[in-house]
């Protein structure tokens, strides 16, 4: 466990974009998110991971909102300096700033890039809860569009993308139980995650912190398909990253495991690929191990239908129903959440429930977000 007072309470995966790169001419972002926390000093992670220039960034700036006035204002420094030299793959933590931060504070972090840059580290979310991204362009003065200049915007509209930052630490967190949920694009794109932290802080204030440790297209078993990417959108094998990412710069009390569906599908991604349904469940037992070894507490979560999904064959169905199975019963972790349970359509198990679907037959949308939540709560509070 971490001895140091600071605690990281919120953080996304930095993503590899080094596939669709995005020239952005100079710009401010500022990026605005609620507290949830009390809390008396914070730092904030930043990162040029996945960098294929130098990371420039200058006048980076903290303002606290509280009851819609403007309540406090600081620089964010680093050794003192306002301005920020990211080398490739560098990732640096902030100076901190003591100030009394109350739970539905909202944070302002903004910083500006003041030189033409190809971004190609940063961080996607699908969910905004409690959240909010903007970027202005300092030569034309008006807000920017993310679809007019990034890449990956342009090629998934619903995503919303922000660079530099990745993470905020918060002190006074000591007694808190942090939670680290570990998975694929479900957990990256944040509906899930982000009900979960809204469930958890929302009835249990000053209790609860929630990190999200997802990387779209993930996999237990490998690394990122050369053939779909040379570089490395979904992230290396999870039982490769799954120690680090979860434990490198955090220390969570309870780890939540939602990982799986993408080594099944990899047969109809794929023909020709069949990963067995064994080494996954070799892999995900391996994660509890490296739990234990680390004295917290683990929760795995059953694998959502996918009938509608260009995925889906019942070669593949019967795999899911496989390693649900195996997760419904095993006890290499503490609880298991059957988040399936919560977004079946009632009259076809292999069917993501309408209400609950993003509308590509795999992911929740928003409302099936929540609904995955709220089952994920429980088996939490469970513990």
């Amino acid at each position: 466990m971490y001895k140091d007072r600071f605690r990281k309470v919120w953080s996304y995966q930095p993503v590899d974009y080094r596939t669709w790169p995005s020239l952005s001419a100079p710009q401010t972002q500022i990026i605005t998110r609620r507290a949830g926390l009390e809390s008396s000093a914070i730092k904030f992670y930043f990162t040029n991971q996945n960098g294929v220039s130098e990371l420039d960034l200058v006048d980076l700036q903290l303002k606290v909102i509280r009851n819609n006035c403007n309540v406090y204002e600081h620089a964010i420094t680093f050794g003192g300096s306002n301005e920020l030299a990211l080398n490739i793959d560098q990732k640096i933590i902030s100076d901190e700033i003591d100030y009394e931060f109350k739970e539905d504070d909202l944070l302002q972090i903004s910083l500006t890039l003041p030189k033409t840059t190809y971004l190609t580290s940063g961080v996607v979310t699908y969910s905004l809860l409690d959240l909010k991204v903007e970027n202005w362009s300092i030569e034309q003065n008006k807000k920017l569009n993310q679809i007019d200049y990034c890449k990956m915007v342009q090629d998934n509209s619903r995503m919303t993308y922000f660079f530099g930052l990745y993470g905020i630490a918060m002190t006074n967190t000591q007694d808190m139980q942090s939670v680290a949920v570990f998975g694929d694009s479900i957990t990256q794109q944040g509906f899930f995650v982000n009900h979960l932290r809204e469930e958890l802080q929302r009835k249990n204030p000053n209790q609860y912190f929630v990190n999200n440790c997802g990387i779209g297209g993930n996999r237990v078993l490998f690394d990122t398909d050369p053939m779909m990417d040379k570089w490395y959108r979904h992230g290396i094998a999870g039982i490769k990253r799954f120690e680090t990412d979860v434990y490198g710069e955090s220390d969570p009390n309870i780890v939540f495991v939602f990982h799986g569906i993408n080594d099944l599908i990899q047969e109809t991604a794929h023909p020709g690929e069949v990963e067995d349904v064994g080494e996954v469940i070799e892999g995900l037992t391996k994660y509890a191990e490296i739990i234990k070894q680390h004295a917290s507490k683990s929760v795995i979560a059953t694998l959502l239908p996918l009938k509608k999904s260009r995925f889906y064959s019942d070669s593949v169905e019967n795999k899911r129903q496989l390693l649900n199975k195996w997760i419904r019963t095993q006890d290499v972790y503490d609880q298991v959440a059957d988040l399936e349970l919560a977004v079946v359509d009632k009259g076809d198990s292999k069917l993501l429930d309408k209400k609950s679907d993003s509308g590509d037959g795999l992911h929740p949308n928003d409302f099936g977000g929540q609904q995955l939540a709220m089952v994920a709560y429980q088996s939490i509070i469970g513990l």
